[in-house]
């Protein structure tokens, strides 16, 4: 059920690529700070090991460039889905032993 965090770390630069591409266009970001932004993610991004450093750094990320901030909001709920899907496995598993020891 949990993503691998190389798939969700490709995940990430594609969404990010595509609202720095996006802002860039629309002039909701200079030059300048996309240099910044995209320098801040290619190191930062690189380094992440887990799903926690994942959230830390595109939190980190949104603070410093509002217009990533969809891209933590994907991921939280995201992150949320599979907390969700976890829950209802251990509920349907406690049904089951349920249902077996009545049985």
């Amino acid at each position: 059920m949990d993503r691998p965090i190389d798939d969700l770390k490709k995940i990430a630069y594609t969404k990010l690529k595509d609202i720095l591409i996006s802002s860039l266009d629309n002039n909701l970001i200079t030059e300048a700070e996309m240099s910044k932004s995209a320098r801040f993610i290619s190191y930062h991004l690189d380094t992440v090991e887990n799903k926690f450093e994942l959230m830390i750094f595109l939190q980190q990320l949104f603070e410093r460039w509002q217009i990533y901030k969809s891209v933590y909001i994907y991921f939280k709920d995201l992150e949320h889905q599979e907390n969700d899907a976890k829950k209802v496995l251990e509920v349907q598993d406690k049904l089951k032993q349920f249902i077996n020891i009545n049985n």
